[in-house]
């Protein structure tokens, strides 16, 4: 009986530390793997920053044709902390107070680069149309380009369109943008517990059919002593 109980104390053990594993694994799974800024390969919520916004400082003519002060203000695959509501992902505000929403999180596509390159390209949409030219459809475009073991890091932020504020470009670069590489350590510290469970259980229940088995045997016994004629030691 302290051998059963023995092995299904360690077999409580392996199991909180497997699930301890696990457990981990969603945490960072769900904090690095956002479904929006997922395809294939790439995961680009590296880029994201939780609760925040990029913020970069440019310039841009206003409609009198004078050059003015601007921030840019963004985010990946997520709401900016520094637009109007958390569905903004993109806006501008200039030193005479004038915002531009450029983009929703809701709102996006997300490709792979072409001819090989290693990155990918996130387009936001605005909820306006504002603009008179691209259809009338106000966006904004980051690309994001794989630098392995590099930070991550904003190249450059270039409204293509001054007069009318239609299309911004952001060119973006960092580690975030290169191919997810399997954690081979995680993989094998599941893969070796999920084995101990399964031998631990297996002797288990090899362990129990054995005295499940023997039981018998031994009522069994007792009953052909009980019924042997002239066996006075039942009586």
């Amino acid at each position: 009986m302290k051998n059963i109980l023995t092995i299904y104390f360690i077999i409580i053990l392996i199991i909180n530390y497997s699930n301890g594993i696990s457990i981990e694994h969603d945490l960072v799974l769900s904090q690095q793997h956002h479904h929006r800024c997922k395809i294939g390969k790439y995961d680009f919520s590296g880029f994201t920053k939780e609760k925040g916004s990029y913020d970069y400082k440019s310039k841009k003519l206003n409609q009198l044709g004078e050059e003015v002060d601007v921030d840019y203000y963004f985010n990946i695959c997520s709401g900016s902390s520094k637009c109007d509501n958390s569905l903004i992902s993109v806006c501008s505000r200039d030193n005479q107070f004038n915002d531009i929403i450029y983009g929703q999180a809701l709102n996006s596509t997300l490709r792979r680069l072409k001819d090989n390159i290693e990155g990918g390209i996130l387009t936001y949409y605005a909820p306006s149309t504002q603009c008179s030219s691209n259809d009338g459809i106000m966006k904004t475009t980051i690309t994001m380009y794989c630098a392995k073991g590099q930070p991550n890091t904003v190249i450059s932020v270039v409204n293509n369109s001054p007069n009318n504020n239609c299309n911004l470009e952001i060119a973006m670069l960092g580690d975030s943008a290169c191919e997810m590489k399997v954690d081979v350590i995680q993989v094998s510290l599941f893969v070796v517990s999920a084995l101990l469970v399964l031998l631990i259980l297996t002797l288990i229940t090899c362990t129990i059919l054995y005295y499940i088995d023997k039981k018998k045997k031994l009522s069994m016994g007792y009953s052909k002593l009980a019924t042997t004629p002239g066996n006075d030691s039942f009586q």
